[in-house]
């Protein structure tokens, strides 16, 4: 198991038990123990759909703990560890001293002429001196001087000024994908038979605006993304919920399964 599943068991695990737990004391320890564990071990979770789940499962124990004790706990998550990350080492002074070198020792050469080792009357040198001279600037005036073949000028006016707008390369925009999470569970006061479940939606990807349906209808803004499973006994509710952004749109059918104490397949 990863280490996301491995904190989704332990949640889980606590939401047995909270109910009524038969050391309440333990179970209170546990509860604190669980939020500092998530809060550390999110530093190998870099997925941001597992991420904002965990942000959930603490939400909901920090309400637990802030009715229990009237304060609020650290539900911060620590930055993931990025470890692909990998930066070339910069070229070293010895690298970059060979490089000069080089290059001086290339424009050294193409510039040299040894005269004195001609056999020939002087005033014939001179003239053949001069004339690859005067090769020479014409070929590195010829082949330096920059061209724009492919990109034509853009005349600017007198007294206007030309804007240059950079390219900024867009990111890929992350799948529309729902999420949820169940922040209470019980029996009915009235009914020992039937039971509620509490469950908050929340979703990645989009444009960060989101509209949440359930079961083809709507939820009203001042829901807050909640709404509440009704079922009867040990049988579980299969609620279909969805998500509407930036013109996508994403849904999932949820297995609610009964809290009350009923035997485990």
């Amino acid at each position: 198991m990863t280490t996301f599943q491995d904190l989704q068991a332990e949640h889980e695990a606590l939401l047995n038990r909270h109910e009524a737990p038969t050391d309440p004391e333990q179970f209170w320890a546990d509860v604190q123990h669980f939020i500092e564990h998530v809060r550390i071990a999110a530093e190998s979770i870099s997925t941001p759909r597992e991420r904002d789940q965990l942000r959930a499962i603490l939400r909901f124990w920090a309400s637990y703990v802030y009715d229990k004790t009237g304060a609020y706990p650290d539900t911060t998550l620590r930055p993931a560890l990025n470890k692909n990350a990998s930066t070339s080492p910069p070229p070293s002074s010895k690298d970059v001293d060979q490089i000069g070198v080089e290059i001086g020792q290339d424009k050294f050469t193409i510039g040299k002429v040894d005269v004195g080792t001609l056999q020939v009357p002087i005033k014939p040198v001179l003239i053949v001196v001069s004339a690859l001279v005067v090769c020479l600037i014409v070929f590195a005036v010829l082949f330096t001087r920059p061209t724009n073949v492919t990109t034509p000028a853009v005349p600017i006016t007198p007294g206007a000024s030309a804007n240059v707008v950079p390219t900024i390369e867009q990111p890929l925009a992350s799948p529309l994908q729902i999420q949820y999470t169940i922040l209470t569970a019980g029996p009915s006061p009235f009914d020992a038979d039937a039971w509620v479940v509490k469950v908050q939606l929340s979703a990645t990807g989009g444009n960060g605006s989101y509209v949440f349906w359930v079961d083809n209808q709507v939820l009203p803004d001042i829901s807050n993304n909640q709404y509440t499973v009704k079922g009867n006994g040990c049988d579980p509710q299969k609620p279909v919920v969805g998500v509407t952004s930036d013109g996508k749109a994403a849904s999932l059918e949820l297995v609610i399964q009964s809290p009350l104490k009923c035997p485990r397949p």
